[in-house]
């Protein structure tokens, strides 16, 4: 694949439409430190990270990701797009939207959580934010697994600061068992409706 940097210079680069954990389980690694997909530029020197559709995916993890890209996310929402999820049997199948997604949904899996139960705590997190500070736009995001709590961080309640949420496991377990008796116009049950499994399906309007 052909990419041009800033500095106008093409660069051929190889992005494989798969990335096999299972063959290259270095690819977590990446993710989750921000190198995947990123390139440096042969005349100039600099980071490129181009964000094209690709699957990550991993027969033995049981867990297939498609990234859409970033800038392709309100035609994705609004059905304008034909991507499609894996169909791997007995895993999970999702779709996620941009980088920041992607590293959330790698977390998710590494912390051996339900990503269903992940974004309806995010729900119940962004519900109280918008009661506590309706005029702010937060965002909440699933930072990590530590001491028997999930860690989510808050953006956008306090200028230049980051809110932290800690989530006890036994409320996570007492979600996840509540997810199941869901009513079809409960507004969690399209935040946890596959394949793009997503607190954004509750709060994101799109045409």
């Amino acid at each position: 694949m052909k990419i041009t940097c800033l500095c106008e210079a093409v660069n051929e680069v190889d992005i494989p439409a798969v990335y096999d954990v299972d063959a290259d389980p270095a690819v977590v690694g990446r993710i989750l430190d921000g190198s995947f997909m990123s390139f440096t530029c042969t005349e100039c020197g600099k980071l490129i990270k181009p964000e094209v559709p690709v699957r990550v995916s991993s027969l033995k993890r049981k867990f297939d990701i498609f990234l859409v890209p970033e800038i392709e996310r309100g035609d994705y929402l609004a059905g304008k797009t034909d991507y499609r999820a894996g169909e791997l049997a007995s895993s999970m199948n999702r779709i996620v939207i941009g980088f920041s997604e992607l590293l959330e949904k790698t977390r998710i899996v590494e912390a051996g959580l339900d990503d269903r139960t992940v974004e309806a705590l995010k729900y119940y997190i962004l519900v109280q934010a918008d009661e506590t500070h309706p005029d702010a736009e937060a965002s909440v995001y699933f930072r990590e697994l530590k001491d028997g709590k999930l860690v989510f961080h808050v953006d956008g309640l306090k200028a230049g600061e980051v809110g932290i949420v800690n989530v006890p496991m036994d409320y996570y377990e007492k979600t996840t068992k509540a997810l199941d008796g869901l009513k079809a116009d409960d507004p969690l049950a399209d935040v946890i409706k596959p394949p793009y499994v997503s607190v954004s399906n509750a709060f994101e309007p799109y045409e």
